[in-house]
């Protein structure tokens, strides 16, 4: 019984192990191309993107959030009633 327990043990934490490195190149990998595209940073290629674009961004996502808050609102206290 100890045998077999020990070996079922030291089999998850070898997978744990792979799947770790796995996980981890993957997650540098990633981390390596945002720093590259990072450097690089976008021109505005007409008037629009420069001046209207980021103005209406922020006033879209602000009305977005003033009508969506009352739902927000309604589900926090679902929540804490819980």
């Amino acid at each position: 019984m100890k045998k077999s327990l020990i070996s079922v043990l030291l089999l998850s934490m070898l997978s744990g192990a792979v799947v770790g490195t796995g996980v981890y190149k993957a997650v540098k990998t990633k981390q390596e191309e945002t720093k590259t595209k990072s450097k690089r940073r976008h021109i505005p290629y007409s008037p629009y993107e420069a001046f209207i674009k980021p103005p209406l961004a922020m006033l879209l996502s602000g009305l977005a959030l003033a009508m969506l808050s009352p739902l927000m609102a309604v589900t926090a206290l679902l929540v804490k009633k819980k």
